[in-house]
C-alpha cells in the first residue's frame, strides 16, 4: 500500500508533539536520562528534540531507538519543585533561536530584511509559505513543516500578525519598481491582494485603528506599475481626470478592498482643487526649486495646475508653484504674466515671468502678479 498523506502521518506520530526521555546516545552521553519535548519529525527516521532539562536549552535531531515517550501521569517527578515552576517546555521552544532562516531573498524585487541570520525564534519566524507578507519584517523558514502540532504549537497556522502586514505593505510602497519587479499580475496576486483581504476583515475593530495610523499617509495603495503604490488621500475610486503622477484612479482591480481602502482615505468621490494643490508640493518636493523641471514633469505641472482651478480655488487657498519662464518652480506671488503682450517681456528688470505654458488666465487665478 502507498505511503498516507503528510499530514495524516504528523497528527498520529507517536512522538511529535510529546515529551520524552532520552537514553542510549554514544555521541552525546550527557544527554542520556534528560528530557525533551518532540516538535517535529524528518520521514521515519529521525526526530527534532528540544530538550529543556539541561541549563543550556538546545534542539538535537535524535532517531526513534533513543526516545521514550513519558506517560505525564507516571513519569512526572512529582516532588521536584523546578519541575513545578519551569516555564512551559513550549513557551521556551518559541524564544530560542534554533530555526534555520533564509539568508537571503528567495524572489527578486520582494523587499528583504538586511543582515538576516542562519537561525531564528519560532516567535520572530514564519513559514516560507509566506514570503510574500512578510519577507520585510519576519525571518521565513528554511524548510517545510507537514506537522498540525507544530503549525499549532508556533502561530503558523494563522495569518501573520496586522503590524508584520501593515510592514510588508509599507516596505513594498517605498521599493517597488516596475523596472525591477515583480510583475503586477504576481504582486497583486500574491502581495498586495491578500494583504488587503486580511486587513479588510478587521475594517471597524479596534486594532484596525493602529492598521489605519501605519498606512493612512504611507505609499500603500496599488495604482499600476507606472505610479506604482500612492498614499490613500491621492488616489480615488471615482474620478475621470487625466491625472498626474501623484494623484491616481483606483484600478478595477481594487474593487473587492473598497471596504479597507475608503477606511484608509481613498477619495469616493473626484478629488477636489486641494487636493490638486498639495500635488502641486510634491512636484517641489521631488523637484525642488532651484532647477528646470524635466519636460515631461513641466507639463504635468501645469496640467495639474489647470485641473486644480477648473475645481474650484477658495481665497484662503496658501500660494501655490508655478514654472517661471526657465521652468524653475517658484511661489506664485514672485512670478509675473504678461497681460500686455503689445509690451515685451524683455527689459523688464528684475521681472520674473511665468513660464509660456500658464495661460495668463491660469496666472491671474493662481495669484500670480499682473504686468
Amino acid at each position: 500500500s502507498g505511503a498516507p498523506p503528510a499530514e495524516s502521518v504528523a497528527v498520529s506520530d507517536p512522538f511529535v508533539g510529546h515529551r520524552v526521555s532520552i537514553s542510549g546516545l554514544i555521541a552525546r552521553p550527557d544527554l542520556n536520562g534528560k528530557v525533551g519535548l518532540v516538535v517535529d519529525a524528518y520521514g521515519e527516521s529521525r526526530y527534532t528534540v528540544y530538550v529543556d532539562s539541561v541549563d543550556t536549552p538546545e534542539t538535537i535531531a535524535l532517531r526513534p531507538v533513543n526516545l521514550r515517550v513519558l506517560n505525564p501521569k507516571a513519569d512526572a517527578p512529582a516532588s521536584d519543585p523546578a519541575s513545578a515552576s519551569r516555564r512551559p517546555a513550549y513557551e521556551e521552544l518559541r524564544q530560542v533561536q534554533w530555526l534555520p532562516v533564509l539568508a537571503a531573498a528567495p524572489i527578486e524585487g520582494l523587499p528583504w530584511r538586511p543582515h538576516s541570520p542562519c537561525v531564528a525564534s519560532p516567535d520572530n519566524t514564519r513559514p516560507a509559505s509566506d514570503v510574500w507578507l512578510v519577507s520585510f519584517c519576519a525571518h521565513l523558514l528554511d524548510g517545510e513543516v507537514s506537522s498540525s502540532f507544530v503549525l499549532e504549537l508556533f502561530g503558523w497556522d494563522k495569518p501573520p500578525r496586522p503590524a508584520l502586514l501593515c510592514a510588508q505593505l509599507a516596505e513594498v510602497g517605498s521599493t517597488y519598481s516596475a523596472e525591477v519587479g515583480p510583475d503586477e499580475a504576481v504582486l497583486l496576486e500574491h502581495c498586495i491582494g491578500p494583504i488587503y483581504e486580511q486587513l479588510q476583515q478587521i475594517v471597524g475593530a479596534p486594532e484596525f485603528s493602529g492598521v489605519k495610523a501605519a498606512l493612512s499617509r504611507r505609499a500603500t495603495i496599488w495604482t499600476g506599475p507606472e505610479r506604482g503604490l500612492l498614499p490613500p488621500s491621492q488616489v480615488s475610486f471615482d474620478d475621470d481626470a487625466s491625472l498626474c503622477r501623484y494623484l491616481a484612479v483606483a484600478p478595477p482591480s481594487l474593487s473587492p478592498f473598497r471596504t479597507l481602502l475608503v477606511a484608509l482615505g481613498v477619495r469616493e468621490s473626484s478629488f477636489s482643487a486641494d487636493d490638486f494643490l498639495k500635488a502641486n508640493t510634491c512636484f517641489v518636493r521631488d523637484y525642488g526649486s532651484s532647477a528646470p523641471l524635466p519636460e515631461a514633469a513641466l507639463q504635468e505641472c501645469v496640467l495639474n495646475l489647470r485641473l486644480a482651478s477648473a475645481r474650484g480655488l477658495s481665497p484662503e487657498t496658501s500660494p501655490v508653484f508655478l514654472p517661471d519662464a526657465d521652468g524653475i518652480l517658484r511661489p506664485s506671488p514672485e512670478l509675473t504674466f504678461n497681460d500686455a503682450p503689445w509690451m515685451p517681456s524683455a527689459g523688464q528688470a528684475g521681472t520674473r515671468f511665468v513660464h509660456g505654458s500658464v495661460e495668463p488666465e491660469l496666472a491671474e487665478r493662481l495669484w500670480a502678479a499682473s504686468l
